[in-house]
């Protein structure tokens, strides 16, 4: 495996000149994933509303939050289509996350209720086991045909030994994180892109070691 450094640059060489849709499609992201989290906070006290408007805006939330699910899966593995040379545009994020509504949330939704679930154990197993599903989608674009627990178990196979140099790839962000809270938020617009990117990179070199494995 190379070095975080490496691979943070690889990230950097592949966003060179490209900027301008991987933030249009973050800015986009957030802030229609917003828009559920919004109205549920909004119902919640300290109540603004009477008891019939909280539970409808509560409600309201959660459908769609549970509408938008595969927007997360749409938005990872767009990219994972970048880092091979697509261009990353919001009809791209759009189509991966809603061309196949069905997938997607299937997805989306067993990926994270797995986590949930091992997260009320404790908190760090549902992180290890994040770390360890955290290839799930990019396996399922490269492999439609396969089934959720497949791409599950997949990136749990390949993830194996590696969970600790993914997490130690996330942290060395930390410096730009605070950069990106300075800025008032506005900096995760890129950010975020920066570190899909570079997470993209990390599995397209998790599939070389793998090759290498088996010659």
């Amino acid at each position: 495996m190379i070095t975080r450094k490496e691979l943070r640059q690889q990230a950097l060489d592949t966003l060179s000149s490209k900027w301008t849709m991987p933030v249009l499609a973050t800015l986009i992201y957030i802030a229609i994933t917003a828009v559920p989290r919004i109205l549920t906070n909004l119902g919640k006290p300290p109540y603004l509303f009477e008891p019939v408007t909280n539970a409808i805006l509560i409600t309201t939330g959660f459908i769609l939050l549970i509408f938008l699910l595969p927007l997360e899966y749409g938005f990872g593995v767009s990219f994972l289509r970048f880092c091979k040379g697509n261009t990353l545009t919001v009809k791209e994020m759009f189509d991966a996350s809603f061309g196949d509504y069905a997938k997607a949330f299937v997805r989306a939704f067993v990926t994270s209720f797995f986590v949930f679930l091992w997260t009320l154990l404790l908190i760090v197993p549902g992180f290890i086991k994040a770390l360890a599903y955290s290839m799930t989608f990019f396996i399922s674009d490269e492999h439609p045909e396969w089934t959720t627990l497949q791409c599950i178990d997949e990136s749990e196979r390949m993830m194996k030994g590696h969970k600790w140099e993914l997490f130690l790839l996330i942290l060395s962000f930390i410096g730009w994180f605070l950069l990106a809270l300075l800025s008032l938020g506005i900096g995760f617009l890129w950010l975020r892109p920066y570190i899909h990117v570079a997470k993209a990179k990390f599995y397209e070199q998790l599939k070389l070691e793998n090759c290498d494995e088996t010659i």
